[in-house]
């Protein structure tokens, strides 16, 4: 259960939230024991859906062996030394 702040600062494990934050994963029995002694001062916020992970980790290519690709015109860009290009000497 996620339960949302509206007024004044609650300490809740060791965390303060302030109005406007949300207290996530609160156990339902104590967050409803929480919701109903706040005087209206917290709301309990209906439960998230679980979202699926848009990324297929079969397609995931590993970084080190992709092959870099220039743009349309065939061209890629040029590897840059940043020990060359930070902090060199102005003229």
């Amino acid at each position: 259960m996620d339960i949302l702040v509206k007024r004044f600062t609650v300490k809740h494990n060791g965390k303060h939230y302030g109005p406007g934050d949300i207290i996530c994963n609160v156990p339902d029995e104590s967050g409803r024991k929480i919701v109903n002694e706040s005087n209206g001062e917290m709301e309990e916020l209906p439960a998230r859906e679980p979202i699926e992970s848009p990324i297929n980790p079969e397609s995931q290519t590993n970084p080190e062996t992709t092959e870099i690709k220039g743009n349309d015109t065939g061209e890629a860009l040029i590897p840059i030394d940043p020990k060359k290009t930070v902090g060199a000497d102005k003229k």
